[in-house]
């Protein structure tokens, strides 16, 4: 086993917890100087781990917030990044979300987890753009069941719009008939 690779299951075993501590060592490596391609792919992996983890819910966001943006430093066109931080401001302050998870898919258009989290922010607004953003999201990954579940619900808004427009178009044919 590597130096890194051992290193790395002590970072998991911290981030499965989604203790402060976990965050405290990314923010430690990324304050390198320079971090080699494996230093900042295991920084990424430790991120993402403590963000499924529910560090987004339970821990700090705000240090990840700055986290993430130490990443961007780092590498400012990493979509990992970009997403993440969209998710992380997606509630907080949405404009700033959507820009982030617009930014990641400028740079891969193929990130199902930005597209999921995009159509996310759009169900309520544009349910429409949702419908195409998490179809996508669940053809690139079938698995997906976040993306599953919003396709359902968006499924479920759209048919209410559908059914709405339905009875407003009947009401009004049968008046001019009347």
């Amino acid at each position: 086993m590597t130096a890194i690779s051992s290193r790395f299951d002590t970072f998991c075993a911290l981030l499965h917890s989604a203790t402060p501590q976990a965050l405290d060592m990314v923010e430690e490596k990324l304050k390198a100087k320079k971090l080699t391609h494996e230093e900042f792919v295991e920084c990424l992996a430790m991120l993402d781990e403590a963000i499924g983890d529910g560090v987004l819910v339970y821990g700090d966001r705000y240090k990840l917030h700055a986290l993430l943006l130490k990443v961007l430093e780092h590498k400012p066109e990493s979509p990992f990044a970009l997403s993440r931080l969209g998710v992380l401001l997606q509630h907080s302050d949405s404009m700033q979300g959507e820009i982030y998870l617009n930014d990641a898919l400028i740079i891969n258009p193929s990130d199902s987890y930005a597209l999921a989290h995009l159509g996310e922010y759009y169900i309520t607004n544009k349910p429409t753009k949702a419908k195409e953003l998490l179809e996508q999201a669940v053809q690139l990954n079938p698995e997906y069941l976040f993306a599953q579940e919003l396709l359902g619900v968006v499924y479920g808004i759209l048919s209410k719009q559908c059914l709405a427009k339905a009875l407003e178009l009947s009401t009004c044919g049968q008046q001019k008939a009347e």
